[in-house]
């Protein structure tokens, strides 16, 4: 300009949908022009602060679910238990995440919450039925783990349909859903009730 000022655009030579492409790019700006600003610094920052703060509200999450669960059976033992197929389904989720390269976005990061709600709801579910009938075999014979498994499938079916989206974001949302729940009715349709044969003596 007339004033003497310079104007420099860097233009990336990755892609910057994959977070780590964009922290190198970032990175490598600012170690030569800290002050400089665009898009790319504004969603890089942006998304520290919606990590952080996801972080701190899975913390809170976590927390009151497990009191919830806690009040619900006031046995430390089936709350852990009741936990198992939401951990299960992170882990599998996860490992098929890294296979088939889809990304932690921020439109796929809503999916966790739901992940959390109705990946232990199921667990609620079967467990109660156990206890109500004092029998793991009665609970399976019963309405509960068809009325679950219909009940999941439909949720399964609806947010799957995201995943034909042509948004990148909400596509990996309808993906991550599928993959994640899917997961947990299996884990509690079919190994959870193991898990309550081994130690339903000790419950």
């Amino acid at each position: 300009s007339d004033d003497g000022y310079e104007r420099f655009e860097v233009v990336p030579s990755k892609n910057l949908m994959n977070r780590g492409n964009l922290k190198e790019f970032v990175t490598y700006v600012k170690s030569y022009f800290p002050e400089a600003t665009g898009m790319p610094i504004i969603q890089y920052e942006a998304g520290n602060v919606v990590i952080n703060s996801f972080i701190f509200a899975l913390t809170v999450s976590l927390f009151f679910l497990f009191i919830f669960i806690y009040l619900i059976f006031r046995k430390f033992k089936i709350v852990l238990l009741c936990m198992f197929p939401l951990i299960f389904s992170v882990l599998i989720a996860s490992i098929l995440m890294r296979l088939l390269k889809i990304d932690l976005n921020f439109a796929n990061m809503i999916s966790l919450p739901l992940l959390f709600s109705l990946g232990t709801s199921y667990s609620i579910y079967i467990l109660k039925r156990v206890f109500d009938l004092k029998s793991i075999d009665k609970a399976l014979q019963s309405s509960t783990p068809n009325a679950v498994l219909f009940s999941g499938l439909t949720t399964i079916g609806s947010f799957a349909m995201l995943s034909f989206s042509s948004h990148y974001g909400t596509s990996s949302m309808g993906v991550l859903l599928f993959i994640s729940l899917l997961s947990a009715i299996f884990s509690c349709i079919v190994i959870l009730p193991f898990m309550i044969k081994k130690i339903v003596s000790t419950i």
